[in-house]
């Protein structure tokens, strides 16, 4: 956010920082993540492996510091976002995602009133969100609890928050910077066009742009958070594998309520919508796990277990870098010897033709020069192609046959 607002890029940016959905708190691949106080966990069709949380702030959003509970789904940042950029959702052709943009800048109401959170047939489940109801039916063992911890300071889990921390970094310092350049603007449009400005301490209301504060913040958290409300004489349990279930999320978030049997017209409802999605539903091609795949089946090496030899696929694959260092070595070897070899020829043709200098029989002009390495004359021999000069003799013309 500094860099952008040091390059002047910020003033027409959209920033968006939005969570994964549903942290694994329990099973083999758990963390430290908390759903909180939300129903499952992530890899089930309940709220808390389902539902995201966001924040989005531009200088283009006119109706900000606000929270909203409007339905979203992930398809929908393409067109949003794209609209935010001048180009036209018709453009993307048929899409499941909803342009958005209107409802995050304003406050208009969302185009969206449904999701089809999952049909899978393979797991044999599935879970649909309609208007303000959620119908799941199906295998869901692992949303069959509330885990996690609640993140509260005083249980000792997470540091505690200080809007002032947030206000005071790089970040709410670049968009504060931003706010009351605007401000300015404002400011300087009033007086040019000379209409009087009244300050107003108490309310702060003289500006459109105000600066986000720390009671802001602390204001925005309390709306944000959710609780569940729920006593517990007033919970309805919920068996999908044994019957579907129905809850209203908007009151119910935590999803303790059963409203099937109170509510059989919303269910059947749900009903039709559930076979409409399933006669265009494309099956799934996903397989479940091959226990052939286990890598202590195959020298504890990971390979392709289905193909026709895939021992010997994993033998290939293991020494076939071997192979190719043990003959880079040979061939490095081969190299340096012949590099010594001719270092110790080079040396030797160097020291007879230093010796032959002073000798007259050296000057002929078809003159024998020999190289030896073991004091054998026949061993290796040149033949001088350009007659020797006398010293302090320059060639003559005709010397050179």
């Amino acid at each position: 956010m500094d860099a952008l607002r040091s390059r002047g890029m910020l003033e027409n940016s959209i920033v968006v920082f939005m969570s994964d959905n549903g942290a694994p708190t329990n099973g083999i691949l758990s963390n430290q993540g908390s759903n909180y106080p939300l129903r499952g966990i992530k890899n089930s069709p309940w709220e808390g492996g389902t539902r995201g949380v966001a924040a989005i702030w531009s200088p283009l959003i006119r109706k900000s510091k606000r929270v909203s509970n409007q339905m979203m789904f992930m398809s929908d940042w393409l067109p949003t976002l794209l609209s935010a950029a001048g180009v036209d959702r018709i453009q993307l052709g048929n899409i499941d995602g909803f342009d958005l943009w209107p409802s995050l800048v304003s406050g208009k109401i969302s185009p969206r009133s449904e999701i089809v959170i999952n049909i899978d047939d393979l797991a044999d489940y599935a879970a649909i969100r309609r208007g303000d109801f959620k119908y799941i039916i199906g295998r869901t063992e692992t949303g069959i609890a509330w885990l996690g911890a609640s993140g509260d300071p005083s249980e000792g889990v997470s540091p505690r928050y200080d809007p002032h921390k947030v206000l005071y970094s790089k970040t709410g310092v670049a968009i504060s910077g931003i706010i009351t350049a605007k401000q300015a603007m404002e400011l300087n449009k009033k007086k040019k066009e000379n209409i009087r400005i009244v300050y107003d301490t108490s309310s702060k209301t003289n500006f459109q742009e105000k600066i986000l504060t720390s009671e802001d913040i602390i204001e925005m958290r309390k709306k944000a958070q959710i609780k569940c409300n729920v006593t517990e004489k007033d919970k309805i349990p919920c068996e999908p594998m044994i019957a579907p279930c129905l809850f209203n999320i908007e009151q119910d978030p935590c999803e303790m309520v059963n409203l099937a049997e109170r509510n059989p017209v919303i269910l059947t409802i749900f009903e039709t919508i559930l076979i409409r999605h399933r006669l265009t539903v494309i099956p799934p091609s996903n397989l479940d796990g091959d226990p052939r795949s286990n890598p202590s089946l195959w020298n504890n090496t990971w390979t392709s277990w289905a193909e026709p030899n895939p021992l010997m696929l994993a033998y290939t694959n293991i020494k076939q870098p071997e192979y190719y260092a043990d003959q880079a070595i040979v061939v490095i070897s081969i190299i340096f010897c012949f590099f010594v070899i001719g270092a110790i020829i080079a040396f030797k043709c160097r020291k007879t033709n230093s010796n032959n200098l002073g000798n007259p029989e050296y000057q002929n002009y078809h003159e024998r020069v020999t190289c030896t390495i073991d004091d054998s004359e026949e061993a290796f021999s040149i033949s001088s192609v350009v007659p020797g000069t006398r010293r302090n003799d320059t060639p003559r013309h005709g010397d050179i046959n």
